[in-house]
């Protein structure tokens, strides 16, 4: 997911040459994670890191408040804010954590929620 944006060229990296991968051309990394080389190993010329936590998908919270500089990266955050129907409490931040794992300082309540914390309390 990107923003198209005025000054800036995207391209898929399917269409790039092959060599300018390297070690890494014929990597098995998982879509979140980025090929590093690795320059004096004998059994392997490449790893896969951990790059990224993914788009954040938890029940009641809308990306519609995310801005130009947020980002799905480890160490870096997001913008997030509460779908229509949901109260919001808390900052809106969703952190991405060097697990991979995204630690969140939002609170999402709504009708289906207190619902479902009506039956729990019964």
């Amino acid at each position: 997911m990107y923003m198209d944006s005025a000054g800036w060229v995207y391209s898929e990296k399917e269409h790039w040459p092959k060599e300018l991968a390297g070690a890494c051309s014929n990597s098995t990394c998982e879509i979140n994670q980025t090929c590093k080389h690795k320059r004096y190993s004998e059994d392997k010329f490449f790893e896969c890191v951990l790059s990224d936590c993914g788009i954040p998908d938890i029940k009641g919270i809308g990306l519609g408040s995310i801005k130009r500089e947020d980002a799905i990266g480890i160490h870096r955050r997001i913008h997030a804010s509460c779908a229509d129907g949901y109260s919001q409490y808390g900052s809106g931040w969703l952190n991405c954590q060097s697990n991979g794992q995204w630690k969140y300082d939002i609170v999402c309540t709504g009708e289906y929620a207190n619902l479902i914390c009506d039956e729990v309390n019964h």
